[in-house]
């Protein structure tokens, strides 16, 4: 929970940022325009990323797990992240996460500033001081502060809430997809049928239930919930719509990782 003093110097931060008047104007230094055959381009071209190339994102991920002694496991159950997705980072050179999946991944690390900028730009993503919620993670990296729930927090508050039509419940492969993007999530088949259980990766061993949806059947619109002690349709509980879904199911899981 953030308290009073933290917010109004995060407000403080984000107010200077965005509002700073310092602009610089360039002006061109010559008019003179040097013409160079295609040929000298391409090895200029050449030359430049062979001497600027730096290691791919896996690779410094790597580097960065092995420094601080940590399993695969503890850093993505800490950034609540699924294991195949993390996995498919770790192993897929090519693969370029979203930029708030390195946050929590580098949140999970514990990163510096210079460490953060650097893991950031080997995806070709940086912080911008135009941007309220890149603000936001700058200014919990310089207190040092990593906790996700934080960070969330204050992304809530000082960030405004698009305001958009909910989503209704027509079919569960659009659901399926939305659920694969929730932090702590993971999905898992059942042994003797198509059907899917939503996992808790992040629950805390005092409890004895970790899923939190279940029966979900990819072709229609059956699933259920668990609510006051029991599993229960979606239908019994009135849920119409994918943000309804969405919410109930982080709400468990901020339940069972406490």
């Amino acid at each position: 929970m953030l308290n009073q003093t933290f917010i109004g110097e995060l407000k403080d931060y984000i107010d200077n940022a965005l509002f700073s008047s310092d602009f610089i104007c360039y002006s061109p230094a010559s008019e003179n325009i040097l013409v160079y055959s295609p040929e000298i381009i391409s090895q200029d071209i050449e030359d430049y990323i062979g001497n600027n190339r730096q290691p791919v994102l896996n690779q410094v991920l790597f580097d960065l797990i092995d420094k601080r002694g940590l399993t695969d496991a503890q850093v993505y159950n800490k950034a609540g992240l699924d294991r195949k997705l993390f996995s498919k980072i770790r192993t897929n050179p090519a693969y370029k996460p979203k930029k708030k999946t390195l946050v929590s991944i580098a949140f999970a690390l514990k990163l510096s500033e210079d460490e953060f900028d650097s893991f950031l730009e080997t995806a070709g993503y940086s912080l911008s001081n135009s941007d309220t919620q890149d603000l936001i993670i700058k200014f919990f990296l310089e207190k040092k502060r990593y906790d996700t729930d934080e960070l969330n927090e204050a992304f809530d508050r000082f960030i405004p809430k698009k305001q958009h039509a909910e989503s209704p419940l027509t079919s569960n492969a659009v659901l399926l997809e939305t659920l694969k993007t929730i932090p702590g999530l993971q999905l898992n088949k059942h042994v003797k049928s198509n059907m899917q259980n939503g996992e808790c990766v992040t629950r805390k061993p005092h409890h004895r239930r970790k899923n939190v949806i279940g029966d979900i059947s990819p072709e229609g619109t059956y699933f259920t919930l668990y609510k006051n002690g029991a599993w229960t349709s979606r239908n019994k509980l009135g849920i119409t719509t994918i943000e309804q879904v969405i919410k109930h199911v982080k709400s468990d899981i901020a339940f069972l990782s406490r």
